[in-house]
């Protein structure tokens, strides 16, 4: 069982690793500031929980 618990911690820090190495560089390539962004999530977060699902097809 520890041998498990430590393959898994392993592959969850790989895992964030990569995310961060191919998401450092997001706002240069799609011209974003942090403001921006910032705007865009606050965005999401209020408008999505009001999403019809079944209009998604």
């Amino acid at each position: 069982m520890p041998l498990l618990m430590l393959g898994v911690f392993v592959f969850q820090l790989e895992r964030g690793n990569i995310s961060y190495a191919i998401t450092s560089t997001f706002f240069a390539d799609v011209g974003f500031d942090q403001n921006h962004f910032n705007t865009a999530s606050l965005c999401l977060r209020r408008l999505l929980p009001f999403a019809d699902p079944s209009s998604s097809t």
